[in-house]
């Protein structure tokens, strides 16, 4: 079976109807996991220009000035590469994949006239109230503490940093029965 573990980095905050109105993705990284080896065996990293500028509360969040992303492509010369990266996992695993990460590349997939992403998700933040003390959804640094992984805040809101920390605490919690994948990826790995 395999899994794709995926974070966006973004201009800007959803809009008030949860599309992402003129924010834009300047950052994804997404890498595949084989679950039966628990090793990651491809990833899709790009930066991309927004050709907007990035808010200041989300530049203060993921450190990614307008400058850092010179001379990297517009989203609609990469929306297709990434739409068929996340394609290629029976499951996309994401930290706020469902309220945040996955409208995101949704929404903006369809502005540039593509189908949204299909697979069957799973949001680490939705199912992982098991890990904070009153049952509240934990940030990732609650997450990686409750699973006994490192987290390094000084490096945390970088795209690829953040699925590799959520990865290892995915694979620790599916261990420990803390997590259940959907049913179709569910009968996939038992298979």
């Amino acid at each position: 079976m395999l899994i794709v573990g995926s974070d966006t980095e973004t201009t800007g905050l959803l809009a008030k109807d949860g599309t992402p109105g003129d924010a834009r993705i300047i950052e994804v990284y997404a890498g595949l996991w084989d679950t039966d080896k628990r090793q990651q065996v491809d990833e899709l990293f790009l930066r991309i220009n927004p050709q907007r500028s990035i808010d200041v509360a989300a530049q203060r969040v993921h450190k990614i000035a307008l400058a850092d992303l010179t001379g990297c492509p517009i989203w609609k010369d990469v929306a297709e590469q990434v739409r068929d990266f996340h394609e290629q996992g029976d499951v996309v695993v994401g930290h706020n994949w469902d309220g945040f990460d996955k409208p995101f590349i949704d929404g903006e997939l369809v502005r540039v006239g593509l189908p949204k992403l299909t697979k069957p998700t799973f949001d680490t933040m939705l199912e992982g109230r098991w890990a904070t003390p009153m049952g509240t959804v934990p940030n990732l640094g609650a997450l990686c503490f409750a699973c006994d992984e490192p987290y390094d805040p000084a490096l945390a809101h970088a795209a690829d940093y953040d699925v590799h920390r959520m990865m290892a605490c995915f694979f620790k919690a599916l261990d420990w029965g803390f997590f259940t994948l959907p049913q179709p990826a569910a009968t996939a790995l038992a298979a």
